[in-house]
């Protein structure tokens, strides 16, 4: 691909150092640019790799499993001449996910979509015919830095694509609950006791309230039509999830299509509710065979939850004063 990019014609005034790209062929996303370093051939620059940094580790996703490239690629390049070098990584690589940053990235790789908002586009999942990749358009970069309160955001749209991969990385969950709460304005800590890691998940305070989260992915909800909810450790033999959990508010991951959905409710209703309803089903030795569980049927269940995905960050500061009460 670099040769290519040496001999290429396609611009007559290019320049003989080309933009190259970063990262290993192996890399299961890559992150398209419109913005390169010429300067120094990168296709990111110094400040920007520090906000994809920062995007990254909130997200869960390694550096190594990521490439990344530019919509241009010499400083008299044009984005129809060079998107052909960009089919050809595309091809070579076969990118699992492609996060477009920003819209001229984005809309060269979908038609049709120049009028919208990237506001409105921002995390939305693409599936188009002429590549088996999952694009995700979201912000550039220097938007970011130049408006950080847009990063959660961009850290959601992250972690949507990282959880397509590891869809049993429980931690993606936790983080992408973690951004939900950070977007609404809600102060929101990991907890990292490993003594109190049995108990909750994150330490949270909204105005003077302080409170604590449980975070459960369910992954297999999706397909088996059923929400387990955990009751025992049958290794170290004592209680664990419902049983174990100190938290005020539990809230579930749960998978719907390539999207992520979240729903939380009072631990004190759910408590009541497991204690209330029998369970279509009890399962021992659950998951890494150390987990006993009960199902049931997530339209007996979810009604009890509040939905806090698909809700504006005002309304979510509402829901969650509303489940502490």
């Amino acid at each position: 691909m670099e040769n290519d990019l040496f001999d290429c014609t396609l611009c007559p005034n290019k320049i003989d150092y080309p933009i190259s790209s970063l990262g290993k062929k192996t890399a299961r996303i890559l992150i398209l640019t419109s913005s390169p370093n010429f300067s120094t051939g990168e296709p990111i620059d110094e400040i920007s790799q520090k906000v994809l940094d920062k995007i990254l580790e909130k997200a869960y996703i390694v550096r190594e499993d990521v490439y990344i490239t530019s919509t241009v690629r010499c400083v008299d390049g044009n984005v129809q001449n060079c998107k052909r070098h960009l089919w050809n990584e595309l091809k070579e690589i076969k990118p699992k996910v492609i996060f477009a940053l920003g819209k001229e990235s984005f809309n060269l790789l979908i038609k049709g979509k120049t009028g919208t908002l990237l506001s409105k586009l921002s995390g939305t999942l693409f599936y188009p015919k002429y590549i088996q990749s999952i694009i995700i358009p979201t912000y550039s970069l220097q938007r970011i830095a130049d408006r950080p309160s847009l990063i959660h955001n961009m850290i959601l749209s992250f972690i949507k694509g990282n959880f397509i991969m590891n869809k049993a990385l429980g931690k993606v969950g936790e983080r992408f609950v973690q951004q939900i709460l950070l977007s609404a304005g809600i102060d929101t800590e990991e907890n990292y006791d490993e003594e109190l890691l049995i108990e909750y998940d994150l330490e949270c305070k909204i105005g003077k309230k302080k409170f604590t989260v449980e975070c459960k992915v369910d992954r297999y909800s999706e397909k088996s039509g059923n929400i387990c909810l955990e009751y025992w450790d049958c290794k170290k033999d004592q209680p664990s999830g419902i049983n174990a959990t100190t938290a005020d508010i539990y809230i579930y991951v749960l998978p719907d299509g390539n999207n992520l959905t979240v729903w939380a409710i009072a631990t004190k209703n759910l408590k009541k509710f497991y204690k209330d309803v029998k369970p279509i089903r009890k399962i021992e030795k659950a998951g890494d065979n150390n987990a006993c569980i009960v199902l049931y049927k997530d339209v007996d269940i979810l009604p009890f939850f509040t939905r806090l995905d698909n809700v504006s960050e005002k309304e979510v500061r509402s829901i969650i004063k509303r489940l502490l009460k």
